[in-house]
């Protein structure tokens, strides 16, 4: 048989079974046997139970699984509005090179009127496109904030109970700084501006038309001053895609590591909890690859991007919402004695 220190029997918090020989783990699953702790009161665990209810029912306003369409629709627009501008520009160059009406050394005359009333057209749209991505930062972003809340509450309820009734505490810690609320606006806000800029140099473009000396010098002032700006934006957004995939992906290995501790707690308090499911690994995704494959390509790696932090936060949210599903309905049997293999045992 295997003993504790004291003469106790220990028992695997997984499968449930004691072992016939002398060893740490159990021979059954390889778990470490561990002691357990049969003095768990009902109206404690009932507590428990009505702690984390409200908790888990925040889940469906909190853990909103978002469509990949939110990426995929503005990234199909955007594609069109490219598209159909160049064909613009080059038919238009084209008509006019034909007619005769080109000059070369007047290029700011190159188009017409009408093509470039049609080209902000399309700007326009190109800015609804943007603004439709910012809504998607916004949703990401207040996700993440509300989800971490949520999620901090789950945990302390555990580790609260955990230290109370069998007086073991958690390793699990969160850094200082690991979840810090980011603000959803300010970060719409820099994908949305650069869609608005480019509308702008659309425009300006068109308001120049036939240029002369006066109005050429306002837009080399004004493309001056957007050029700064839009590489300082451009900084933003990679910081914005950094926080969203990293952080994300440190929460979530947070997360299966107070997993873990939660169920050696669990079979200390006499709970046969190999049944609570581990969540997979998120993809290991590298920063420095994705910021060289988006620079590489224009930004539209960008757009991938995006469609990772959106699946990779629905797959945490996935797993999480089946674990403390699992949790509850485990917290509403009695935990079983020494050598009992059963866990469907009521607490009524």
């Amino acid at each position: 048989m295997t003993f504790d220190e004291t003469g106790a029997r220990l028992r695997c918090p997984s499968c449930g079974g004691t072992s016939d020989t002398d060893g740490s783990f159990c021979i059954y699953c390889g778990t470490r046997m561990v002691l357990p702790i049969t003095s768990l009161r009902e109206d404690d665990v009932k507590r428990l139970r009505e702690e984390l209810a409200p908790v888990v029912d925040r889940r469906d306003r909190t853990d909103l699984r978002i469509s990949t369409l939110w990426v995929v629709i503005p990234f199909v627009g955007l594609m069109i509005v490219s598209v159909a501008i160049v064909a613009v520009l080059f038919a238009d160059a084209f008509a006019r090179f034909e007619g005769g009406a080109y000059d070369p050394d007047d290029p700011f005359v190159m188009y017409s009127t009408g093509a470039m009333a049609y080209m902000v057209g399309l700007s326009v749209m190109n800015t609804g496109l943007y603004v439709i991505l910012a809504l998607l930062t916004y949703k990401l972003v207040e996700r993440r904030n509300e989800h971490f809340a949520r999620e901090r509450m789950f945990r302390n309820a555990i580790m609260s109970f955990s230290e109370k009734s069998v007086g073991a505490r958690f390793r699990y810690s969160i850094p200082a700084n690991a979840e810090t609320k980011r603000s959803p606006i300010l970060w719409a806000g820099v994908i949305a501006i650069p869609g608005i800029i480019t509308l702008a140099g659309m425009v300006a473009t068109m308001v120049i038309g036939s240029a002369d000396d006066s109005n050429l010098g306002a837009y080399v002032m004004i493309t001056l001053v957007l050029a700064p700006v839009s590489l300082m934006l451009l900084v933003a957004e990679f910081y914005l895609f950094y926080f969203m995939t990293a952080e994300m992906s440190n929460h979530h290995k947070r997360w299966m590591g107070f997993i873990r501790e939660t169920k050696a707690f669990l079979g200390r308090a006499g709970y046969t909890a190999g049944g609570l499911s581990e969540p997979m690994s998120l993809p290991d995704r590298s920063i420095a690859l994705y910021v060289i494959a988006s620079v590489f390509t224009g930004t539209l790696f960008f757009f991938y991007w995006w469609y990772s932090i959106v699946k990779d936060g629905n797959e945490h949210f996935r797993h999480h919402r089946y674990f403390e599903d699992q949790l509850i309905a485990l917290l509403s049997t009695r935990p079983a004695e020494p050598g009992d293999r059963s866990t469907s045992i009521s607490w009524a």
